[in-house]
């Protein structure tokens, strides 16, 4: 890379952050492997790699910028932004550098490098502009949507590749284009419609057949009655890396990318700052690495977005460090296909992450830690989870609420070696997964409570719940069925409560109906095994616990009086013993058809009241 005058030309070549993305996906972080056009390998060790590529060196001292931070340096900006060429690096270097004005636009691939650099601001106030930007200090901007677009001509399902287009004619090899379900909604305000999209790149186009390739595939089904594929121009290679930016409470925000492909943020570090600080919004392929953040106050101290992405697919963080906000990562708007590598979030109000207001799919959480503000009684949730599938593993999490909140519908929702650790003497005790919403979900869920200090493993809160599978495994709190109508849920695995907590409390109420409940964990411990009891009426049918070992202080499964009907109670093959004594206690008089056959279980109850109840084969 070579230093650049004023006013100098010059030509360029960038780096495919995709590629590194996507090599890098299956390694540790640090070098990494690439293939060169030669065939000869290449070793970049991400920490340290120069993505400033083989363009100038814009010294922004040599536009008069003022490195002391007492008098603003936007005109230098604006100047050397003007005269940079494709590929190029402004450099900020060795000092302070005010930048007041609302917005500085770059509309092609730079670099905005700081070395020994801070950029300061004192521009209040936060606002959405038409363009969504929000006042943010520096944004990159691609021109976005181009008005060529087309309808789908078929329905296109979630990991395809090929799109069925109604005017084949627009479009040819290399374009990037926008498949979608509903048109391109706007920015401003709250309640902008959710709608389902994938930015992407074509790679080959068929004219007989009337279809399109995509390099990747789908995230979303797309219905042809409102699908569309519209041309779009995105910026290449953006990158904003090294700076630091420092700024006062209530100051307008940063950093935004828009319409970018291959955009990355790398070592930045933020103060202050009003609502979305670190931003990408409509990109595709981008990274934000080792990014920290701390004291956004959009509505007050704490209350922004520090690292956030709208309606992006194709997303890679690794190692960020975000303290005070209300949501650590921000994963919004349909934004699928995303890696958070090793968060680490720290006094979060709302979130540490965020999957809100609207679906996503395929995000994969690993590491880190996530810690709520402790006196928040709004939110603290470690985890929100709006749809679509997630895999979280090995995170700790300490929650003002929950873990794990899902309030979507789960698709292969897969939680392993996760630690929850509530905050201590807050009374109210956190769960480890709360499901708040019509979950469709199978979870594998392994945790530690040996303090007794959480609620519930899993808590069904007073929602409607289809086909869900939780499987347990070690020392974990009980599940929590509260009043809704439940179908089609399957409780298994194995373990092990040392204090006086149940396997399942499940409390129907009135009017709830509660069908195909089945029952196949081994528990061991305080409490029951099995505890259901009515609220206020409810009606259970189906209810199957077989070939489980239940070891409990009380009663190894109990169904007490309150139900409008109970029907269809299948207890077979168990082993079931209970200190106490009294293994099996149905004291609902309205039984009807129950069979209790083959298992170990010393001491039975039924209602005498009870009809077709076949009691056999016990010891």
């Amino acid at each position: 890379m070579t230093n650049k005058e004023p006013s100098e030309s010059k030509t360029s070549n960038g780096m495919n952050r995709r590629d590194i993305l996507k090599v890098g996906s299956g390694l540790s972080i640090g070098t990494l492997l690439l293939s060169s056009d030669n065939g000869k390998i290449a070793t970049i060790d991400e920490r340290d790699a120069d993505i400033g590529g083989d363009g100038a060196i814009l010294d922004i001292r040599e536009y008069d910028a003022d490195p002391t931070g007492r008098v603003e340096s936007d005109s230098a900006f604006e100047a050397a932004i003007a005269d940079a060429d494709e590929g190029d690096t402004i450099l900020f270097q060795d000092g302070e550098f005010l930048i007041e004005d609302d917005t500085h636009v770059i509309n092609k691939s730079l670099t905005i490098k700081g070395v020994n650099a801070t950029l300061l601001r004192s521009t209040h106030g936060w606002e959405m502009t038409p363009q969504g930007w929000g006042k943010a200090a520096i944004a990159f901007r691609g021109g976005g949507p181009t008005g060529e677009k087309t309808q789908l001509s078929d329905n296109v399902s979630r990991g395809d590749s090929s799109i069925p287009v109604s005017n084949i004619n627009l479009f040819q090899v290399g374009d990037r284009v926008q498949v979608r379900e509903g048109s391109q909604p706007g920015e401003l305000g709250q309640g902008v419609p959710a709608f389902k999209f994938q930015l992407g790149k074509i790679e080959k186009v068929d004219t007989e057949k009337s279809k399109i390739w995509l390099t990747d595939n789908l995230g979303y089904d797309i219905s042809a009655a409102n699908g569309e594929v519209e041309i779009i121009k995105l910026i290449q290679n953006p990158s904003i890396e090294g700076l630091k930016a420092d700024s006062g409470a209530g100051t307008a925000d940063w950093f935004l990318m828009e319409w970018v492909e291959d955009g990355t943020y790398r070592n930045i570090t933020t103060w202050g700052g009003s609502r979305f600080i670190q931003r990408f919004n409509n990109s595709w392929g981008v990274q934000n690495i080792r990014p920290k953040a701390s004291h956004a106050d959009s509505e007050g101290p704490g209350e922004g977005e520090m690292i956030y992405f709208g309606r992006c697919n194709d997303v890679f963080v690794s190692s960020p460090h975000v303290e005070d906000c209300r949501r650590g990562v921000d994963l919004t708007k349909g934004t699928h296909g995303v890696t958070v590598f090793n968060p680490h979030v720290y006094n979060f109000k709302s979130t540490g992450i965020s999957q809100h207001n609207d679906l996503g799919n395929d995000i994969t959480i690993i590491g880190g830690h996530l810690t709520a503000n402790p006196t928040n009684t709004i939110a603290g949730d470690g985890i929100e989870h709006r749809g679509g599938k997630m895999v979280i593993t090995g995170t700790t999490i300490v929650p003002r609420r929950a873990g794990v909140n899902v309030k979507g519908v789960a698709e292969n929702l897969h939680i392993d070696g996760v630690t929850v650790e509530p905050h201590k003497g807050l009374g109210d005790r956190g769960d480890v997964l709360r499901l708040n919403t019509n979950v469709d979900a199978n979870v594998e869920l392994a945790v530690q409570d040996p303090g007794n200090d959480l609620a519930y493993s899993a808590s069904f809160r007073g929602h409607s719940h289809n086909n869900v599978t939780l499987n347990l495994h070690g020392d974990v709190p009980p599940v929590r069925m509260q009043s809704a109508n439940y179908r089609n849920i399957n409780l298994k695995g194995s373990f092990f409560h040392p204090h006086d907590r149940h396997g399942l409390y499940g409390t129907p109420g009135a009017g709830d109906l509660w069908k195909s409940i089945s029952i196949a964990y081994d528990h061991s411990g305080g409490g029951h095994g099995v505890l259901i009891s009515p609220q206020e009426g409810g009606m259970v049918r189906n209810l199957n616990i077989k070939g489980v070992s239940l070891t409990t202080n009380d009663m190894s499964v109990e169904i007490r009086d309150g139900l409008d009907s109970l029907r269809n109670v299948c207890i077979t093959d168990c082993y079931l013993n209970a200190r106490e004594g009294n293994e099996i206690n149905i004291q609902e008089e309205d039984l009807n058809r129950a069979w209790i056959k083959n298992n170990r279980a010393p001491s039975i109850s039924v209602h005498p009241d009870a009809t077709n109840v076949i009691i056999e084969g016990n010891q």
